[in-house]
C-alpha cells in the first residue's frame, strides 16, 4: 500500500512523542485516543468528501488511530512485530483506504497533512498542574471534577480542538461560566506546555539556564514585575515577592511571565581576575 510521506514522517514523530508520555497515563490516554476515533469515524460519515474539514478529519483520525495501535502495543494488548515499523503501523491504521483518500487531497489541501495531534501534551495535560496544587481550586472544584476537566483537555488537544472549542466543553462537564473555564484551560495548557520544555531542555543537557520575562501590561502584577530577568539553573526554582517558588510559569492564573532558555554563559567565563593588590 502506498503510504504518503508526510503521513510517515507525522507518525514517527508521533511514536517519538509518546515515549515522553508519563507511564501512569498510558491507559487513561488510551482510553481518551479511542473515544476520540468513534467519534471522529462518525464524523468524517457526515462530511463531504472534497472540504477541508474533511481532509483535517482524516488527518486526525490516522493520528489518534496510531496512538491506539502504538499504545496498545505497550500495554500488552498485541505485541507483533508489525509496530516496530512506522510504515506498518501507518499501513494498519489505513486498511479501509483512509491514508489514500488524504493523499488523492493532499495537493488540494496543501497542509493538511501535519502534525495536528500532540500526543506527549495531551499527556502531560493528565499530570497534576496548579488546579491540584492550590488548596481553593481543589476544595472550590473537588478532585472528581478536577480529574475530569483533565480528561477535557487532553481530549481536546488530542483531537485537534482550538481552545475555545477546549474551554466551551469544559464550561458545560463541570457546569462553570465559560468565563471561568477559559482562564483554566489557557493557565493549564502553559502549565503543561512550560513543564514539557523544561524537561525537554534538561534532557537535551545543552548547557542552558532558565530566564522569565515578563508582558508589561495593565494586567501586569507586582509579582510577575519582581521576576522579570530572574535566572536559574535548570533544576533550581523561580521565587517572588510573595514567598512563592516554582520551576516554571505560571505560578498562578493570569500570570504575566513567559519562560526562555539561555546560554549559561557566567560558566564559561572562567575565575574573576585579580589586581596588582592579588585582591579579588
Amino acid at each position: 500500500m502506498w503510504i504518503p510521506p508526510e503521513v510517515l514522517a507525522v507518525l514517527a514523530a508521533q511514536a517519538a512523542a509518546l515515549a515522553k508520555v508519563a507511564p501512569e497515563q498510558r491507559d487513561r490516554l488510551l482510553a481518551i485516543a479511542r473515544e476520540i476515533v468513534a467519534a471522529l469515524e462518525e464524523q468524517l460519515k457526515a462530511l463531504a468528501p472534497g472540504k477541508f474539514t474533511t481532509q483535517q478529519t482524516r488527518v486526525v483520525l490516522v493520528q489518534v488511530r496510531a496512538i491506539v495501535d502504538i499504545l496498545g502495543a505497550e500495554l500488552g494488548e498485541r505485541i507483533g512485530s508489525e509496530f516496530e515499523n512506522i510504515g506498518e503501523v501507518a499501513a494498519r491504521i489505513g486498511r479501509d483506504g483512509l491514508i489514500d483518500q488524504i493523499d488523492a487531497w493532499a495537493d488540494k489541501f496543501a497542509g493538511s497533512v501535519r502534525r495536528i495531534a500532540p500526543a506527549e501534551v495531551a499527556g502531560d495535560l493528565l499530570d497534576p498542574g496548579l488546579l491540584e496544587y492550590y488548596r481553593v481550586s481543589r476544595e472550590t472544584y473537588g478532585m472528581e471534577a478536577i480529574s475530569k476537566m483533565r480528561g477535557v483537555l487532553a481530549r481536546g488537544t488530542l483531537s485537534g480542538q482550538t481552545l475555545a472549542q477546549t474551554w466551551e466543553q469544559l464550561a458545560e462537564a463541570v457546569s462553570i461560566s465559560e468565563t471561568r473555564a477559559e482562564r483554566i484551560v489557557r493557565t493549564e495548557a502553559s502549565f503543561a506546555a512550560n513543564r514539557r520544555q523544561l524537561l525537554d531542555a534538561k534532557a537535551a543537557d545543552l548547557g542552558l539556564v532558565k530566564s522569565l520575562v515578563t508582558t508589561f501590561d495593565t494586567r501586569t502584577g507586582p509579582d510577575s514585575v519582581f521576576v522579570d530577568g530572574q535566572t536559574r539553573a535548570l533544576d533550581e526554582p523561580f521565587s517572588d515577592n510573595e514567598g512563592r517558588v516554582y520551576q516554571h510559569p505560571p505560578n498562578r492564573p493570569n500570570d504575566r511571565e513567559a519562560m526562555v532558555f539561555v546560554p549559561d554563559t557566567l560558566n564559561d567565563l572562567g575565575p574573576p581576575a585579580e589586581d596588582d593588590t592579588g585582591v579579588p
